[in-house]
C-alpha cells in the first residue's frame, strides 16, 4: 500500500537483481503439459519485496504480483498469526459456528468506516464479493417487494471480475469477448466511464470539474430513465479504476453526484474497491476521500485486504441494507464453502493491523 494502485504487470517487466543466491533451475523436470505460460520463470521462494525464481536473477515484485502483496513476502508476525488460528481450529462452516477470528475481523472493518457500514461476509476473492453484492442488491429488493428491480448500471472501460455476473457487469472488452454468448446482457447496462483526461470537452480548460460531473450524472440520469427508474437495482463502480482504465480517479464530487441520482431513484450504491480499496488512496476505504456525505450500501474488497498470505475478501453491508435486516430478521440466501474462513480473518486482520501500526498508506 505504499504504492498508490497496483496492476498486475508481467513478471518479464518487472525490474531485475542480480540473485542473492545460486538456485537451479528445476523447470525442465515439471513434466507438465504445453500451456501458453509456459515461458513464465519458476517461482523457487519470495522475500520481502523481492521474487526469487528458480534460474535467472531476483525480480522486484514493484507491483504486489495482482496488485496484492501490500507487505512484501515473509512476514513472520503474519505466519505466526496464521499458525496459531490453525493449531486452534482450521475451517469451521460459517452455518455452524461464530469464530473469534472473523468476529474481530467483521468489528475492525466496521470500526474503519465509523460504523458507517453495519455488516461483513468473509469470502476469498473479488469476483465472490462482487456476485455476493449483485445477488444481496437483488434480494433487498425482494424483501421491499420490488422483485421488478432487476437492473444494474455499471460502466464502460471498467472490472469487477471474472465470474458470469461480475463479468457481465465488466465493461473490460477483451475479457468478455470470448463469453458474450452465456453473459447477462439484458440486466446489465454501462454509461460511459469517468474519464476526465479523456473526456472533457473543448480546449483544455473549457470544461470545469463541476461542468464535467454534471454531463456525468446526467448520462447516468438518462440510463436510468431509458430502463425504468424503478427497475434498477444498483449503480456499480470503481471510486478510482484500476486494470480496465489505467488508475484513473473521479473529479471531485462525482462520487456525490451518483449517490444523489441513486437516492432520487431509491436504487443502491455498490462501490468495487477490490483493487483501490485498504489504504490505497491515502484512505482506508477509497468513498472516505469524498467526506461524510458519500457512504455506499454495498462495498466490496480484496486483493490487499490480507497482503496475499490467504486469499481473502470481503462484502461490507450499510446501513440501509442491513438495518432492513436486523429490523425484520431478514438473513441472505448465499454462501459459500469457505465464507468467514477462521485463518482467512485471522490473517487479514494481522495484516490490516500491521498496515494500520506502520502507517503504510501515509504516503499516498
Amino acid at each position: 500500500m505504499g504504492q498508490f494502485l497496483s496492476s498486475s504487470r508481467p513478471a518479464s517487466r518487472a525490474i531485475l537483481h542480480k540473485t542473492d543466491t545460486d538456485i537451479s533451475d528445476s523447470s525442465s523436470n515439471l513434466g507438465h503439459p504445453q500451456t501458453p505460460f509456459d515461458g513464465l520463470p519458476v517461482l523457487a521462494k519470495a522475500k520481502g519485496h523481492y521474487w526469487y525464481p528458480s534460474g535467472g536473477p531476483r525480480i522486484l515484485d514493484a507491483c504486489g504480483g495482482a496488485g496484492v502483496a501490500c507487505l512484501g513476502h515473509g512476514r513472520r508476525d503474519i505466519f505466526g498469526a496464521i499458525t496459531t488460528q490453525m493449531k486452534a481450529y482450521s475451517y469451521a462452516s460459517y452455518a455452524h459456528f461464530k469464530t473469534t477470528p472473523v468476529q474481530e475481523l467483521s468489528d475492525w472493518l466496521v470500526d474503519s468506516t465509523g460504523a458507517k457500514m453495519r455488516k461483513v461476509y468473509i469470502m476469498c476473492s473479488g469476483s465472490e464479493a462482487i456476485e455476493a453484492a449483485l445477488k444481496l442488491a437483488i434480494e433487498y429488493f425482494v424483501w421491499q417487494g420490488q422483485p421488478h428491480r432487476t437492473n444494474f448500471i455499471a460502466r464502460d472501460e471498467s472490472y469487477h471480475g471474472t465470474t458470469i455476473g461480475s463479468l457481465s457487469a465488466s465493461g473490460h472488452i477483451a475479457r468478455r469477448e470470448p463469453f458474450q454468448s452465456i453473459l447477462v446482457s439484458s440486466r446489465f447496462h454501462r454509461v460511459p466511464a469517468c474519464n476526465p483526461y479523456r473526456q472533457r470537452l473543448g480546449p483544455p480548460g473549457a470544461e470545469s470539474d463541476a461542468d464535467f460531473v454534471i454531463r456525468k450524472a446526467a448520462e447516468l440520469e438518462a440510463e436510468f430513465q431509458r430502463l425504468g427508474p424503478d427497475t434498477v437495482a444498483a449503480v456499480l463502480l470503481e471510486p478510482v479504476v484500476g486494470a480496465a482504465l489505467g488508475c484513473v480517479p473521479a473529479p471531485s464530487g462525482y462520487l456525490a453526484a451518483v449517490r444523489a441520482v441513486c437516492d432520487a431513484h431509491g436504487a443502491l450504491l455498490v462501490l468495487d474497491e477490490v483493487m483501490c480499496g485498504m489504504g490505497r488512496t491515502g484512505w482506508t476505504h477509497a468513498w472516505q476521500g469524498e467526506g461524510e456525505g458519500v457512504v455506499p450500501d454495498l462495498q466490496t474488497i480484496a486483493k490487499g485486504f490480507a497482503g496475499g498470505y490467504q486469499p481473502a475478501s470481503a462484502l461490507l453491508v450499510g446501513e440501509r441494507v442491513a438495518g432492513l435486516m436486523e429490523r425484520e430478521g431478514r438473513t441472505f440466501t448465499h454462501g459459500h464453502t469457505y465464507q468467514n474462513h477462521p485463518v482467512v480473518a485471522a490473517a487479514a486482520l494481522q495484516v490490516q493491523r500491521a498496515v494500520e501500526r506502520e502507517g503504510c498508506w501515509r504516503g499516498c
